[in-house]
Order: C-alpha cells, then sequence, then structure tokens
C-alpha cells in the first residue's frame, strides 16, 4: 500500500475570496486617483491579489507597474514587479521565464543592498530549478540564500531556506540529509513559535520515517503535528495529518488506533465538505477491513468512494480506486476481478493522458479561432479604407487565408500527434521502470532468503554436526587404551575419516556463510577466500584493497562478496589463468570493483546465450545494488570485469 503524505514547502495565510474581491474593488477605484510611485504600489498589490483568481489580469497589472516603475526609475517598484511577475510564470510552469524576472530583480536588489530582497529571489530561483528537477543548482541557490539570512539574523528566512534544502534532498532520497536540515528547522520555528509552519516540519519528518519503514518514528512525529494543529484548529491540515497518521498505523497493524484516526479525518472532512478528501478517507477504512479479513465492509467503503467519485467528478482519483478494488478482490480470492481493475486501472490512467492531450488541442483550436477572427477584422476594416483594391487582390487575399488556415490545421494535427506520442512514450517508460523494479524487488528477496537460509544451515553445520564429530572423535580416542593391537588401525582410521569429516564440515560452513565476512566485513572475507584459493598452488589471487575505506552495510557486503564469489569460480573452472588480479576502490559516491586474469579469455557473446545462472545472478545482484558491470574479453587475452556502484 502507497501512503500518501504532504511535503510542505511553504504555507500561506490565504484569506476568504469575498474579502479578496472587496480588496480588488477598493484597489482598483484608488488607481483612478494615483500616479507616481503610490500608483506603482497599487499596481504591484493588484498583481499579487489577481495572482490566484486570474493570472492574465495578474500579468496585465504586472506589466503596467513595471512600465510606469522603468519610467519613473523607481527601482524598488521595478523589482518588486519583476519578483511578483517572476512568482506568476513559476506558477503556470514557465520555469524559463520566472528565472528571467527573478534574475531581473535580483540585480535591481543587489543595486539597492536589500539583503533579504536578495535572499528571497535566490531562495525563490532555487525553488524553481527544484520544480524542473536540476536539484544541484536548488541546492546551490538555497544554500546561498541561506547564508545571507544567518548572516543578517532573519530567522524565520533562515527556517524557510533550510527547509527547502531538506525538501530538495528528500527529492533526491537523501533522507538523512534531510533529516538533519528538519530538525535545525524544528529548533528554530519552536524558538520563534511559528506553531503552523512547524506542524508541517513535523509531517515531512514523519513522511521520512515513512519511507525508512520507521513506522514507530513516523507516528511519533504525526502525533507531534496533530497536537499543533489541534491548537491552531485548522480543520482541513487536521484531517489531512490525521489520514496520513492512520496509514502509520496500518503499516504496523495497529488497526485500533488507525480506525480511530480515520474516523476523525472522516468527520472533519464530512463537516468541511471535503468530498475528494472523504474518498481517500473512505480508501483506508476499506484497506483497514481487508487486513482485518472484514471483507462486506470494506467493499461497503469501497463502493461509497466509487459513488462519490461519480458525484463529483473526481476521473482523477479513478485510477487508485480501481487499484483498491483489486486489492479487495485479491484478498477474497476472486483473482478474475482483481485482473480487470487492474485493467481498468491502467486503462483510466491512458485515458487521463489522452483527455489532456485533447484539452491542449482545444487550448490550440481556440487560440487558431481567436487569431482567424482577428485577421477577419482587420481585414474588414482595410477593405472599408482600400475600397479600390480590385477582385484580383480580393481573391488573391481569400486565398492567402487559406493557405494560412492549412497550415495552422497541420501545425495543430502535427502539435496533438507529437504530445500524444510524447506521453504515450513517456507512460510505456514509466511502466517499464515499474516492472523492472518490481522485479529487482522480486529478486532482492529472494537473495536475501537465500541468504539467511545459508547463514542457518552454516550455523546448524557448524554448531551441530560440527560438535557432534568432535564428541565422536574423543569418545573413539577414549577406546585407545582397551583396543586390541590387532584393531588399532582401525582407530586409527576412524579418527582420521572423523578429522577429514571435521574439516569438510567447517569448508561447507565457511562457503555457505564466511565467519570472516560476518564477524570482520568485507575486506578481511575477501582476503580469506583468496587465502584458501592460494593454498591450492594451482593459481595466484593477489587482492588489493588500499584504497578502500569505507564501511557499507551488511546485505551490501554479502551481495558483494557473492558476486566476487561467483566470478572467481567462474574463472577456476573456465579460464585456464595461473594469475587472478582483485582490485576494490571507492571514491565520492562510487564504490568500483575490478577483477581479470591472464586466461583463454572467451566471446562475450556466450554470456547471452548461457543456459546457466551465474552470469544470471551475478547481473541481478549488481542491479540490485543499483550498480553498472562492463565485461571485456577477447580469446586467448583474458578477461577484464568492472562493476560500478
Amino acid at each position: 500500500m502507497k501512503v500518501k503524505c504532504l511535503i510542505f514547502m511553504c504555507f500561506l495565510n490565504i484569506s476568504l475570496f469575498a474579502s479578496e474581491n472587496n480588496l480588488i474593488d477598493s484597489l482598483e477605484n484608488l488607481i483612478k486617483t494615483q500616479n507616481d510611485t503610490n500608483l506603482v504600489i497599487s499596481l504591484n498589490e493588484l498583481t499579487w491579489q489577481y495572482r490566484t483568481i486570474s493570472q492574465s489580469k495578474a500579468i496585465e497589472y504586472g506589466n503596467k507597474a513595471l512600465e510606469l516603475s522603468t519610467k519613473l526609475n523607481y527601482k524598488r517598484g521595478i523589482a518588486q514587479s519583476y519578483n511578483d511577475l517572476g512568482i506568476i510564470f513559476y506558477d503556470k510552469k514557465e520555469y524559463t521565464k520566472a528565472i528571467k524576472f527573478y534574475n531581473n530583480s535580483l540585480k535591481i536588489r543587489e543595486i539597492l543592498n536589500d539583503q533579504n530582497g536578495k535572499a528571497g529571489l535566490l531562495m525563490k530561483i532555487g525553488i524553481v530549478h527544484e520544480s524542473n528537477g536540476d536539484f544541484i543548482k536548488a541546492i546551490e541557490y538555497s544554500q546561498k540564500a541561506l547564508s545571507i539570512y544567518e548572516q543578517n539574523g532573519n530567522e524565520y528566512g533562515a527556517a524557510a531556506c533550510m527547509n527547502n534544502i531538506a525538501v530538495i534532498n528528500m527529492d533526491i532520497n537523501n533522507n538523512d540529509e534531510a533529516l538533519k536540515y528538519f530538525q535545525k528547522v524544528v529548533e528554530i520555528r519552536k524558538k520563534i513559535n511559528d506553531l503552523y509552519n512547524l506542524s508541517g516540519t513535523y509531517v515531512n519528518i514523519a513522511s521520512i520515517y515513512v519511507k525508512k519503514h520507521e513506522n514507530n518514528e513516523a507516528i511519533k512525529h504525526y502525533l507531534k503535528s496533530l497536537e499543533l494543529c489541534r491548537e491552531i484548529g485548522d480543520k482541513e491540515y487536521l484531517a489531512s495529518n490525521l489520514n496520513n497518521l492512520c496509514s502509520a498505523y496500518i503499516n504496523i497493524n495497529d488497526f485500533e488506533n488507525a480506525q480511530k484516526a480515520v474516523n476523525e479525518a472522516y468527520r472533519f472532512r464530512k463537516e468541511l465538505n471535503n468530498q475528494s478528501g472523504l474518498i481517500s478517507c473512505l480508501k483506508n477504512m476499506a484497506d483497514i477491513n481487508i487486513k482485518l479479513g472484514k471483507f462486506n465492509v470494506a467493499f461497503e467503503k469501497l463502493n461509497e468512494a466509487f459513488e462519490i467519485t461519480k458525484t463529483i467528478n473526481s476521473r482523477t482519483d479513478l485510477p487508485s480506486l480501481y487499484s483498491s478494488f483489486a486489492n479487495y478482490y485479491e484478498a477474497i480470492g476472486d483473482y478474475k476481478n482483481a485482473l480487470e481493475y487492474q485493467k481498468l486501472q491502467f486503462l483510466y490512467n491512458d485515458s487521463l493522458l489522452n483527455e489532456n492531450m485533447i484539452d491542449k488541442i482545444s487550448e490550440l483550436q481556440i487560440k487558431y479561432e481567436t487569431d482567424k477572427k482577428e485577421t477577419e477584422n482587420q481585414k474588414l476594416v482595410q477593405d472599408n479604407k482600400l475600397k479600390e483594391l480590385t477582385l484580383k487582390n480580393i481573391e488573391k487575399s481569400k486565398q492567402n487565408q487559406l493557405l494560412i488556415f492549412i497550415n495552422l490545421l497541420i501545425i495543430i494535427v502535427l502539435t496533438a500527434i507529437f504530445i500524444y506520442y510524447r506521453n504515450k512514450q513517456k507512460h510505456k517508460h514509466e511502466l517499464i521502470k515499474t516492472q523492472s523494479l518490481q522485479e529487482k524487488l522480486r529478486f532482492k528477496a529472494v537473495v536475501d532468503s537465500e541468504e539467511k537460509e545459508r547463514t542457518r544451515i552454516a550455523k546448524e553445520l557448524h554448531d551441530g554436526l560440527g560438535q557432534l564429530l568432535s564428541s565422536a572423535k574423543l569418545n573413539i580416542s577414549s577406546l585407545e587404551d582397551n583396543i586390541v593391537k590387532d584393531d588399532e588401525y582401525l582407530l586409527k582410521n576412524s579418527l582420521k575419516i572423523i578429522d577429514e569429516a571435521v574439516v569438510e564440515v567447517r569448508s561447507i560452513s565457511h562457503n555457505l556463510m564466511p565467519t570472516a565476512l560476518m564477524n570482520y566485513g568485507l575486506k578481511e572475507a575477501i582476503k580469506e577466500l583468496c587465502r584458501r584459493v592460494n593454498d591450492s598452488k594451482k593459481i595466484i589471487i593477489d587482492f588489493n584493497s588500499e584504497k578502500f575505506d569505507i564501511k557499507l552495510i551488511k546485505e551490501t557486503e554479502i551481495i558483494l562478496y557473492r558476486i566476487i564469489q561467483e566470478i572467481i569460480n567462474n574463472m577456476l573452472k573456465h579460464s585456464k589463468a595461473d594469475k587472478i588480479n582483485i582490485e576494490l576502490t571507492n571514491s565520492q559516491n562510487t564504490l568500483k570493483l575490478y577483477i581479470n586474469d591472464n586466461g583463454v579469455g572467451f566471446d562475450k557473446s556466450e554470456i547471452s546465450r548461457s543456459k546457466g545462472i551465474g552470469w544470471q545472478n551475478i547481473y541481478s545482484r549488481v542491479s540490485i545494488l543499483n550498480g553498472e558491470i562492463i565485461v571485456n574479453s577477447q580469446i586467448g587475452k583474458g578477461t577484464e570485469i568492472e562493476i560500478h556502484i
């Protein structure tokens, strides 16, 4: 089950719509009587007030403010106009224009030595880069803004910057770094008593712990946020937090508390008549009842949610609802219906993509019709002014219009085809990516299970069978003084066989799960593996780890050890080499494993044709670690294998 968590980058106090309209009316009456810089200030305020009501009107007033402030050389007005226009184009997702306006405003703020204004613009530019997927620039600009805020003692701005940096780290799954910043934000917001934003910070921290599967910590922070929400009195914010808390409780199978949380969220959303919010509450209720085996109740909740989607025509909620229906039918063993609802989920996602494409085509068509009418109006004016035009010129004008129409129509069709194809390819890529991730997770689960079983068997062999053999040897040795001379050779042979059995048990136990790996780490385990091979005197393995100085988690060490073990086994079986080199290094964020031999080599195309599981295991384990493997080999020239993680 996917848990929906709210990520708060900033919080805005939203006034009532009626109040906004009253303010706008007052300002529009006021500008009729103003001039000079006061008029610039009012025009900029109208730009901001229209931002969430009419972006076109906001841009119109923003351009008027910019034109007048430029004419008056009113630098603060120019900076504010550029700033407000940048925000509006960011809202429109026109990021190139937004950055252009922000940079223009930034130049003016630098001239005015307005440090807080400069920091605010740097932070906004960072947010644009984050939205555009350029996380390196996003962090770079946010850190510049943070430095200015800290130098000027602006704790509110510093907290906002740290919050943005933490969110960017969450975007790139650098969750530990994000936590560090969020903890600093908590300290500052407590100090300045910024309760509303502090509540959002706790939700962010909780969402990280959900991703880390540390649900108890997530619940603790959700509860902190809830306490503040109740103090603030924002019911919708409170309902969202309760719904998140319910999901966290479901993850730890605490269905009693999960039910309490979702019931309260449902009650608030009923009061607020938030129909879309009710859908998410009902889905959580259904999930709880599926887990509890109360399938009739779960089915009832899902149907209730489905009816709401029809009432409010919430098409975007349908794919996730179909997914919940599929989970329900799978739980009751009705795999046919489960499959049907999964198909509906994928088909409906496709239909939404197509619907978006149709909307874009409609926008282009409206734009075309508008341009066409303007052209016709211009032609009518020209006809009235230039009656002396000949019939030939009029006919030529009509032909030109027809040509323009045909060209515009071709552009619209080609644009529609391009948008459809791009969305289809994007969806296909995401589906392939999801399937690949699922396959990787399945293989990881198999590998983890296999390693646990290896560990268990190795322990039983060493502690169980090994001790039994040792006891047997002691018992037989005790007969040495009482045995007749003719049977002495039998005693010696028995003791020899037991010694060999003990050695064999230790060898099998070591192969299953090396003691050095479990007790001393990857480097020592590889050294032990090389020593055992070198003791055979048939081949020499040279292992170099001087440039490897990082500590890996145990699961990663086990997977790397198995990769090296498999590669060495392949080389011992097939390469006919007398020397193998292994080099393990790390640099910045990359681990590099290099293995080569001086053997007979092989044709690399044999890897894809191989029916064995050796190479398959190597590639799959490298994939689990999100690594890349490069194999270079030619017949008669040995083999080189590089793995980058």
